[in-house]
C-alpha cells in the first residue's frame, strides 16, 4: 500500500536580528494555480519543479513556465519523481499487480522507456552527476512471503542496465520495510558525491534514519532523526543536510549526530535546495523562494 506525504507547513519565529530569511529578488512565480493540488510537497531539482497533479506530474522550468507533464500510465501508482540537469526525468512506482518498474521521460515529456526491475520495486528515485539512476525501494512481495535479505539501494544506467546493488535489509533491525513507498516523499538525493537516504520503519520514532554512501555504493554513516518530527528534505551543493520540523529548519552535524535547530525563518514547505540555497514552496501562492545558507 502506498502512503501519501501529508507534510505541514512550518514557520518559525525568530528575533530579526539573527533570522535568514527571504529575499524576494530570488522568488520564482510558477504558472498554475497551486503548487500541492493534491496535498503533496512539489520536488525541487536542478532548477525544475516537479509538482504532483490529478493529471499526473507537472514539470515546470526555472522560468515557472510547465515545461511538460508526465501523464499517469494505465493501471500504475507514480510514486516519486526526479529531473536531472537537461530535463529528463525519471519515475518509479508499481502496477496493479505490485510490480516495480522505472520510467524515463525525455525533456518534452515522451516516455523513452520503462526499466523493469524484476522482483524489486523501487520507492524513491535520484540522479547521479553522470546521468544514472539510483533507487531505493522494497522486495517485491505480490505473490509470495519471503524473509529473503535484498539490497534496497541500485544503481541503473539510462539504458535500464543494473550496475550495482547495495544496502542490505539485514543491516537495519526491527519488522517492517525501510524504503516503504510515500508518495511524494523525497528520501533519495545526491548532492556532494553523496547519496542521502531517508529511512523509516517497523511504526517507530526509534526507527528514522538518515544514511549517506558515496557513489560506489559505500555506505559513509548513519545518523537517527532524533527529537524532530520531520524528514530530511534538502542536501545543499557543499553536501549539509536539512530537515524542518514543527519548531524550526534543522542541519545535521555529522560529526555529533546530532540535528541542529538554526535561525532559518521561512514561510512554505522545504521543497530541495539550489547551489547553496534552500528552496521554500509557498503553500497559498504558486511561488518558491530561495533562501541562503552559510
Amino acid at each position: 500500500m502506498v502512503k501519501a506525504a501529508a507534510i505541514a507547513t512550518v514557520t518559525v519565529f525568530l528575533e530579526v536580528t539573527c533570522a535568514i530569511a527571504f529575499d524576494a529578488t530570488f522568488e520564482t512565480r510558477y504558472q498554475t494555480d497551486s503548487l500541492r493540488p493534491l496535498n503533496m510537497p512539489a520536488r525541487f531539482d536542478h532548477g525544475y519543479l516537479a509538482v504532483y497533479e490529478g493529471k499526473g506530474i507537472g514539470i515546470y522550468a526555472a522560468s515557472g513556465a510547465l515545461q511538460y507533464r508526465i501523464p499517469n500510465p494505465p493501471k500504475v501508482t507514480m510514486t516519486n519523481v526526479a529531473v536531472d540537469k537537461d530535463g529528463t526525468a525519471a519515475t518509479v512506482g508499481s502496477s496493479s499487480d505490485g510490480k516495480g518498474a522505472l520510467w524515463l521521460w525525455n525533456s518534452a515529456g515522451s516516455n523513452i522507456r520503462v526499466i523493469q526491475t524484476l522482483n524489486y520495486v523501487p520507492s524513491y528515485v535520484t540522479f547521479a552527476p553522470d546521468g544514472s539512476i539510483w533507487t531505493t525501494g522494497t522486495q517485491d512481495r505480490s505473490n509470495r512471503h519471503t524473509d529473503e535479505d535484498y539490497e534496497i539501494l541500485r544503481h541503473f544506467s539510462r539504458e535500464g542496465i543494473l550496475l550495482g546493488a547495495f544496502l542490505p535489509r539485514s543491516s537495519f533491525l526491527g519488522d517492517g520495510e525501510p524504503a516503504e513507498s510515500v508518495m511524494a516523499l523525497p528520501a533519495l538525493r545526491i548532492a556532494n558525491s553523496r547519496i542521502g537516504m531517508y529511512f523509516s520503519w517497523g511504526g517507530s520514532r526509534n526507527n528514522r534514519m538518515w544514511i549517506e554512501a558515496d557513489l560506489n555504493g559505500k555506505e559513509l554513516g548513519r545518523w537517527l532523526l532524533d527529537g524532530i518530527d520531520g524528514a530530511p528534505f534538502a542536501f545543499t551543493e557543499a553536501g549539509a543536510v536539512y530537515s524542518r520540523s514543527i519548531d524550526g529548519i534543522y542541519r545535521l552535524d555529522r560529526a555529533t549526530g546530532k540535528w541542529i535547530v538554526t535561525s532559518i525563518a521561512a514561510l512554505g514547505t522545504l521543497v530541495g535546495a539550489d547551489g547553496g540555497a534552500l528552496v521554500f514552496a509557498d503553500r497559498v501562492g504558486p511561488s518558491v523562494y530561495r533562501v541562503p545558507v552559510p
